[in-house]
């Protein structure tokens, strides 16, 4: 997809429902709004979940969460090759982040992955109120592990694969 602003026209509905639709599919509490079976996110997009809190099974990506807590219920996926240095990171900016007691990350290699030298480390989610729990790891490439880091709000993606000699 093109990213050049001049390519995109601003979304109108019209009004007649082909546009926002809503079934009795959709599955909508007044506490929470809608309920989404996954979520999906590029690098930085925001949500705001208005002081509440959203529990979601399946989340992609890297969402940059406002004014709530976010709970992960199954899996969240991670794109292998966006996993670098500069900072794409899932980021709770007023809220806690949990991950359900069988929640896991899954390091998804299937549009590639970026090289590591063993002993890489990430910051790959921040909580502002603190990070519960950390999840496991699935990866067709092993070596990943989750570690929490010190102050309880981050959580920091470690690759070490390979050979090491300890003296």
């Amino acid at each position: 997809g093109s990213t050049k602003y001049a390519d995109y026209e601003k979304i109108a509905d019209p009004g007649d429902g082909s546009l926002l639709t809503t079934s009795s599919n959709l599955l909508y509490t007044a506490e929470t709004g809608p309920v989404f079976t996954a979520m999906k996110f590029a690098p930085g997009t925001g949500i705001d979940l208005r002081d509440g809190t959203y529990e979601v099974p399946h989340l992609i990506g890297w969402p940059s969460v406002s004014s709530g807590s976010l709970t992960v219920k199954e899996d969240w996926t991670l794109p292998a090759n966006q996993i670098q240095d500069d900072g794409a990171k899932l980021a709770v900016a007023d809220g806690k982040l949990t991950f359900a007691e069988t929640a896991k990350v899954v390091i998804d290699v299937s549009e590639g992955r970026r090289m590591f030298g063993a002993g890489s480390e990430f910051e790959i989610a921040s909580a502002s109120g603190g990070i519960n729990r950390v999840p496991a790891v699935e990866s067709s490439f092993p070596g990943y592990r989750l570690k929490m880091s010190a102050g309880g709000n981050a959580l920091l993606l470690k690759y070490d694969n390979g050979l090491k000699v300890i003296f």
